[in-house]
């Protein structure tokens, strides 16, 4: 046995990049938000008794989205503000 490769236990399948666009369907880019949306409040449902639940939504909330840099920023500025750093 000396010298020979030790034969895989197991194989690790190969996966294409796919577009979730055309695995969820839908023609256009506003048709696939529905579909995502839609799936995201059915697995949303199923949760549920587990006592998980959906966030708001960012056009009710206002919520914008923050790079770590940004946040790092804001969240320093606070610490300052308040006197914890």
């Amino acid at each position: 046995m000396a010298g020979r490769t030790p034969t895989p236990a197991s194989s690790v399948p190969i996966h294409r990049a796919r577009s979730y666009r055309k695995e969820l369907g839908g023609e256009t880019k506003v048709e696939f938000k529905l579909k995502l949306r839609a799936l995201q409040d059915w697995y949303a449902d199923q949760m549920r008794p587990l006592g998980l639940s959906r966030g708001v939504s960012k056009a009710i909330t206002g919520a914008v989205g923050r790079t770590h840099q940004e946040y790092r920023r804001i969240r320093r500025g606070r610490m300052l503000r308040d006197g914890t750093l």
